[in-house]
C-alpha cells in the first residue's frame, strides 16, 4: 500500500499547505504527482501547474484503493479526464529506464496547456546547456 499512502500523504500536504504555483516531480515523483492530478476528486486541488521531469506512468487511483497497482494508460483517457492545468514535460527519448512512459504521460495532459522539452540526458536532467535553459524558460512561462 506504499503508493496509495504516498498519494494520500501528498494530497494532505497540498490541502494543508497550498495553494502552490507549481509542483515538480522527477521520475516516480512525477508519477505520484500525475496520480494526484488525475484523481476523480481533483476539483479542490490547490496546484496551479505541474512540472514532470522524466515522468513515469501514474497509478490508477481507483485500482490503488482496491489494493491493485495498475498504471493509467493515455489511450484510455478522454479530453475531460486529462490533466487540465499547465504542464511542463522534460524528457529524453534515450531514457532506457522507463522507455516510452514520458510520452504517455504527455498525452495524459491537455495539449493546449502543455510544454514539451526533449533532451539527450537519458533518465536524468541536463545540468548545463540548451536543455537546462529550455526547462528553466518553460517553468518561467507556466508560473508567470
Amino acid at each position: 500500500m506504499g503508493a496509495l499512502s504516498a498519494v494520500k500523504d501528498l494530497t494532505e500536504y497540498v490541502e494543508e499547505n497550498g495553494p502552490f504555483d507549481a509542483v515538480l516531480g522527477f521520475s516516480l515523483g512525477a508519477a505520484l504527482l500525475a496520480t494526484l492530478l488525475l484523481r476523480n476528486d481533483r476539483s479542490q486541488l490547490r496546484i496551479r501547474s505541474a512540472i514532470f521531469l522524466c515522468g513515469t506512468l501514474p497509478y490508477n487511483c481507483h485500482e490503488l484503493e482496491h489494493g491493485n497497482k495498475r498504471y493509467m494508460q493515455a489511450d484510455c483517457m478522454t479530453e475531460r479526464t486529462k490533466i487540465q492545468i499547465p504542464t511542463v514535460h522534460a524528457w529524453s527519448p534515450q531514457d532506457v529506464d522507463y522507455p516510452g512512459q514520458s510520452e504517455q504521460l504527455i498525452r495524459m495532459c491537455n495539449e493546449e496547456n502543455r510544454i514539451e522539452i526533449q533532451y539527450s540526458a537519458g533518465h536524468g536532467v541536463p545540468a548545463t546547456g540548451n536543455g537546462l535553459l529550455a526547462i528553466a524558460n518553460a517553468i518561467r512561462k507556466i508560473i508567470a
